[in-house]
Parts: C-alpha cells; sequence; structure tokens
C-alpha cells in the first residue's frame, strides 16, 4: 500500500465522492471512459494509481477537483 503523504487517503475519497453522485463504480468507470476492469476497485485498494489523465476524467465524473481527490485541498 502506498502511504505518499499526497495520496493517503486517495481510496476513501474517490469512495466518498461516488457515494455523493449515487452512482455505481461500474457506471463511473463507463462515464470516465475506463476499459480496464475493476478500475475503481484498484484505486480504492490503493493496488494502483489513476494516470493524470484518468485522474481527470474520475474528477470530472465525480464531480470533485482532482486536488481534492488527491488530498492537496480540503
Amino acid at each position: 500500500m502506498r502511504t505518499d503523504k499526497y495520496i493517503e487517503g486517495f481510496g476513501e475519497r474517490v469512495l466518498e465522492a461516488a457515494e455523493k453522485t449515487g452512482l455505481t463504480r461500474r457506471e463511473i468507470e463507463r462515464r470516465a471512459g475506463f476499459t480496464g476492469k475493476s478500475q475503481i476497485y484498484k484505486y480504492v485498494s490503493m493496488h494502483q494509481m489513476p494516470s493524470a489523465y484518468k485522474l481527470a476524467k474520475l474528477a470530472k465524473v465525480l464531480n470533485v477537483s482532482t486536488d481534492w481527490l488527491l488530498g492537496l485541498r480540503g
């Protein structure tokens, strides 16, 4: 598991934002255009971090900023 201070809590923030949208993980992945299976699970479990491009797409679907997802802004 990654522990960089800038990404600590990333998975929790993804889940929090996803819950607020009311969308399923699958629907979020579809709307973000992710083609790989279980991308959200990989991000939440910290097995993988999204590229900058995917981070931007995820933030747009979740209606949050990339800074917020990364824990750079409250």
